[in-house]
């Protein structure tokens, strides 16, 4: 196994820190990537990376970073990218961090990690360096093929640290978690930007009487990335003609109109009960987080108080619901469990969304979570797990609409169905005892690695 070193040159010009460090995020980003891992946990970790980074260059105690590769269930490392740094009497030699086919060559030269490995990042500071909260010190293994490093792999001997962001507890995690599904300043913003931008569009060409958010977005229970955003537009009596024909002609009509101005191909798609506007196609967390990636446009009409028929191509009729039945429901509920009933639900939406989407719609996850979680609420960890059991006795079961309206909301879970998504619910509850048994005997990071596995790229590990 070889590592990969890069080396400065004789070029001293001195950029600013938080300089240095963009440009030392975008570079490890991008050789990540093109090593055929992602850079998720990167991005994930940055903040407390940068944040020891800018310590450390400014008092000039970094002295390298490391990057560490491990195949599944193995504790050596597989390969090892090491970058020294170095400084001149009027600051850090940032050269290398500028000359992205520089570091290309060499990484190159050291042994590729393979797509299943996992990785680590290390700082190694000087001794007297400054403490920095996130980080814990540590030690490069002292045996297997990390040991060929010799006396540059040695752990803290007085002289020299090498510290990674410290472990989160299974609360912690939890917690920083349910965080991380919360949406945001940036995604409120660009969903109002592309909500405007789509409502635009249809106005355009329909007579309407009102437009409206509705779904899981309104219901604050809509996970991250941010797809599907429901809005709702109710024509006017000048489009009512439209009722007494065919669904499939309305969703026709829309999605005509979206064309218009969402030209690339496969842009606008016709859906059960809605037209889909998409704005990227392919989602990668660290570029397009806080992003909106999709709108559902759904034509309806006023039935009643509240009440609207919307259409459904699959049934080919007018379909009535009430989405402020559903929101008063949620948010009963939500109180209910002093507010953890939404991040469960959230949570349980990154499962389905992590396991292939074997519950259909997800609304139907909420609609379940409804009825099968109680009070009193214990932890996420348990009240996830539980929830699995929970769904997977009444996964099979009708489960109608809550407004008492429309179709059974389970009217999509075949036989095949039930099947896949009970498998999968016994899949993550065993999988919820694996952790917990790494958490009681102190394999933390295996127990986070689980979580992770089982809700999705948004569990930290760090």
């Amino acid at each position: 196994m070889q590592a990969a070193y890069a080396h400065t040159t004789g070029y001293s010009q001195t950029h600013s820190v938080v300089f240095l460090s963009d440009n030392l995020r975008n570079t490890l980003r991008e050789v990540i990537r093109e090593n055929g891992l992602s850079p998720e946990k990167l991005m994930q970790d940055w903040e407390t990376i940068e944040r020891g980074i800018h310590t450390w260059l400014r008092s000039r105690h970094l002295t390298r970073i490391v990057i560490e590769f491990f195949r599944p269930g193995s504790s050596e490392a597989a390969a090892r990218w090491e970058f020294p740094i170095g400084y001149t009497g009027s600051g850090v030699e940032d050269d290398m961090w500028l000359d992205k086919n520089y570091l290309r060559q060499l990484i190159a030269k050291s042994k590729r990690p393979t797509s299943d490995c996992s990785y680590r990042i290390l700082l190694s500071t000087s001794h007297g360096a400054p403490t920095v909260d996130g980080f814990c010190d540590c030690a490069f293994p002292a045996r297997g093929a990390a040991g060929r490093y010799g006396d540059r792999d040695r752990p803290h001997d007085g002289r020299r640290h090498v510290l990674e962001i410290a472990m989160l507890s299974t609360t912690q995690a939890f917690d920083k978690f349910r965080q991380r599904l919360e949406l945001g300043d940036t995604e409120q913003r660009d969903a109002a930007r592309r909500q405007k931008e789509v409502r635009e569009c249809i106005r355009a060409d329909f007579d309407l009487a009102r437009d409206f958010l509705s779904g899981s977005y309104s219901r604050h229970t809509k996970t991250k990335p941010l797809k599907d955003v429901d809005v709702v537009f109710v024509l006017g009596q000048k489009e009512r003609w439209r009722r007494d024909k065919p669904p499939i002609e309305t969703l026709l009509a829309f999605e005509k109109c979206l064309k218009k101005t969402y030209t690339e191909p496969g842009q606008v798609e016709i859906g059960r009960r809605s037209v889909t506007v998409e704005f990227e196609k392919n989602y990668y967390p660290e570029e397009h987080e806080g992003e909106v990636l999709s709108i559902d446009v759904v034509p309806a009409f006023e039935s009643g108080r509240n009440e609207y028929e919307i259409t459904d191509k699959e049934t080919g009729t007018w379909i009535k619901t009430n989405p402020e039945t559903h929101q008063e429901q949620s948010t009963a509920k939500n109180k209910e469990l002093n507010g953890r009933w939404v991040p469960l639900v959230k949570m349980a939406k990154g499962w389905n969304r992590a396991n292939g989407k074997p519950v259909k719609p997800s609304f139907l996850i909420e609609v379940m979570a409804e009825g099968l979680v109680e009070a009193p609420f214990s932890n996420y960890p348990d009240e996830i797990r539980n929830l699995f059991a929970a769904m997977e006795a009444n996964i099979g079961e009708t489960w109608p609409d809550p407004a008492g309206l429309g179709p059974p909301v389970s009217d999509q879970m075949t036989p095949a169905l039930v099947a896949t998504a009970r498998k999968a619910l016994q899949e993550g509850q065993r999988k919820a005892t694996l952790a917990r048994r790494s958490e009681e005997t102190g394999r933390q990071g295996e127990a986070l690695s689980i979580w992770r596995e089982i809700l999705g790229e948004y569990f930290p590990l760090s």
